[in-house]
């Protein structure tokens, strides 16, 4: 998906506490390494990378509150009450990596959704690209490189 001055100028004040030109190449990124990723490996099979490149995609595209894929209102994670987010703001954005944390705890092996084999690496991209764009963190490593914050997350 090519990311566009409008996609960008549509972002919610607030959602996204980077300047936007630097949210956008970041984004674009993302795009551009989860669709390489998925043509690269095998169909059926999953890596730390894939699924990594998979959350930063779908973390950013939810910040935006981009219409494509399933919505803005669908959120990278669900709370572990099982309640979805709906759209990020302040608010939800908060709970949606507090809530990729208590999960990292509980599932090392991968974020787990129903009729999905575990993905390692998802949400250490979902918490990755928050605390970025939302908390002034270092950036995410996508292009198949972790660096060593992540992998001790």
């Amino acid at each position: 998906m090519e990311i566009t001055e409008e996609m960008l100028a549509a972002i919610p004040p607030g959602n996204v506490l980077r300047p936007v030109d630097e949210f956008g190449a970041f984004w674009q990124l993302a795009e551009n390494e989860c669709v390489r990723l998925v043509v690269a490996t095998p169909m059926g099979q999953t890596s730390w990378e894939l699924s990594y490149a998979s959350a930063a995609m779908k973390t950013a595209r939810w910040l935006a509150a981009c219409e494509a894929d399933l919505g803005p209102e669908h959120a990278p994670v669900a709370t572990s009450t099982g309640m979805e987010l709906g759209r990020a703001t302040p608010k939800t954005i908060g709970v949606a990596h507090e809530e990729a944390g208590a999960m990292l705890l509980l599932s090392p092996g991968g974020y787990k959704t129903p009729g999905m084999p575990p993905r390692p690496g998802y949400l250490e991209g979902v918490r990755a690209v928050i605390d970025w764009a939302w908390r002034y963190g270092p950036p995410p490593q996508l292009g198949g490189q972790r660096s060593e914050s992540a992998r001790s997350q």
